[in-house]
């Protein structure tokens, strides 16, 4: 899985577990009700960006080639 997939994996896991306690949080009654919205939109949008970061800087060929990754740069 290499660091990288670990690194995804922890901000996957992080992003979880904030999207729990928001809906969790949504019983404890109007008070808390923005602060849970908070959460369920920051946990949701990690997640996103660990499912969708590795199809953003990688190609399609490199993808089914399973090359590994290069240097940087142009």
């Amino acid at each position: 899985m290499g660091s990288f997939g670990l690194i995804r994996g922890v901000i996957f896991g992080a992003g979880a577990v904030l999207v729990l306690l928001g809906f969790g949080s949504l019983g404890l009654g109007e008070p808390f009700f923005a602060n849970s919205l908070w959460l369920i939109a920051i946990g949701g949008f990690l997640m996103i960006v660990a499912v969708l970061e590795r199809r953003r800087y990688r190609s399609e060929e490199a993808e089914r080639s399973n090359n590994p990754i290069g240097p940087g740069g142009g």
